[in-house]
């Protein structure tokens, strides 16, 4: 069956009620990342009818040209036009459940099963997973002292509580978030125990709506990995599947860069796998279904330099970009592994593809995004970049990015994981 792919982007300022007030750039990005949604179609058997494509929902003003190769098999429709066309054959499937969604797919006519928005809601919030958040030491023995994940808080006392908590654990920094965050929005960031008035205001703007905040130290993180569920309903006989897991593509200052997408199918995130099934299983009794997915890191302790587990910091009732990533998997020839990645353009005039195949480079380059965007050309880039040399693969994405980007983390080469990488640490 064709499926209607709704690229929702901004999924949590729906949840929240501020779709409305998305800064300008990150609603222009969002727009330019929707077709890459359609990367999680399927491709179109050969001689099918160019009318069961699978069809993206794009605006009016973003209606995407150049197609890559990696798109040529969706179709990009906007909302005018699909209000005049037979639906009936197509599988309606937005980036995420929110009321606005359900909203578009019961104006088309569509025929849909989706999950009660406010469980949607609580599920990708910090109530659901502020109880179930912790870290793992990576060995049975005992461990001195334990470390702490997000404390949700309702007031300002019980923030500075948590900040000098973590304090006392040889935390320097902390982040908090707000109950429905995405990305690196709606949070703010600080250091010690004082609390400046711009981060008390922000706090009390939440608090006087009756919204926790969750209180986070600030780890230092080895390593990264989104893990991908699909949740059936809790009427159906089916199991919670696992997708896969994508190891995370970040920056220097852990901002999130792209996914590494292999065909390997274990990983140091194996064990995460049992408490996030445990998650997405506390998901389901609440009546949520669908895709969901979950964040898990390789922290370092603040005090000894040793690593440990957070097996999910994140939880996602939506499609994930981690998601995306793993339907590019059919791309890569034995022995090869991928990067996708996600990066800016910065020049005004936007003329220039950042992900051009270099000679020599023995790095294939395969673009993920329209060139154009109605009248525009894209500034916000996606491409998959493959070789089956990690080290030169990640020495090229660095060098387009301009930023030192950090490739997977190879626990296989290091004697015990619990001190893998160590040797640079100074308490």
């Amino acid at each position: 069956m064709p499926q209607l792919l709704l690229p929702n982007l901004m999924f949590e300022d729906e949840l929240d009620g501020i779709a409305h007030r998305v800064p300008a750039m990150a609603r222009k990005s969002a727009g330019q990342l929707a077709a890459v949604m359609g990367l999680l179609g399927s491709s179109t058997e050969s001689g099918a009818a160019s009318d069961q494509h699978d069809i993206v929902i794009v605006d009016e003003d973003t209606v995407p040209s150049e197609i890559p190769t990696a798109l040529q098999h969706v179709r990009f429709e906007t909302h005018a036009s699909l209000s005049r066309k037979d639906l009936a054959e197509y599988e309606y499937q937005p980036w995420g459940w929110s009321k606005a969604a359900i909203n578009l797919g019961a104006k088309l006519g569509l025929r849909f099963s989706a999950p009660d928005p406010n469980v949607v809601k609580f599920v990708n919030s910090r109530e659901f997973l502020a109880p179930l958040d912790g870290c793992w030491p990576l060995s049975g023995e005992a461990e001195a002292g334990e470390l702490p994940g997000g404390r949700l808080c309702c007031s300002a006392a019980q923030v500075s509580e948590a900040l000098r908590e973590f304090a006392g654990l040889g935390f320097a920094k902390w982040v908090i978030k707000s109950n429905l965050s995405q990305a690196s929005r709606n949070r703010v960031c600080g250091d010690g125990i004082e609390i400046s008035a711009s981060t008390q205001n922000w706090l009390q703007k939440r608090f006087v709506d009756k919204q926790p905040v969750d209180v986070e130290p600030w780890f230092e993180r080895v390593a990264e990995c989104g893990l991908q569920f699909e949740v059936p309903p809790l009427t159906s006989d089916q199991t919670i599947e696992y997708i896969g897991g994508c190891e995370m593509l970040t920056d220097d200052a852990g901002r999130y860069r792209g996914s590494i997408v292999s065909t390997a199918v274990d990983g140091w995130w194996q064990s995460a796998l049992v408490p996030c099934r445990k998650i997405a299983a506390a998901a389901r009794e609440l009546g949520f279904f669908g895709p969901i997915g979950m964040d898990c890191m390789l922290v370092r302790h603040p005090i000894d330099g040793k690593i440990w587990l957070r097996p999910c910091h994140d939880v996602n009732g939506r499609f994930t970009m981690g998601r995306v990533a793993l339907s590019l998997r059919h791309w890569l020839q034995p022995g090869e592994i991928g990067f996708w990645c996600h990066g800016v353009e910065k020049s005004h005039t936007a003329s220039r593809n950042l992900f051009v195949e270099q000679p020599g480079e023995n790095v294939r380059i395969m673009p993920t995004s329209p060139a154009r965007y109605g009248s525009e050309r894209t500034t916000f880039q996606t491409a998959l970049l493959i070789s089956a040399d990690c080290c030169r693969l990640t020495t090229v994405v660095s060098e387009i990015l301009s930023q030192n980007i950090r490739g997977p983390f190879d626990a296989l080469n290091v004697s015990d994981l619990r001190t893998a990488a160590n040797e640079k640490f100074s308490p």
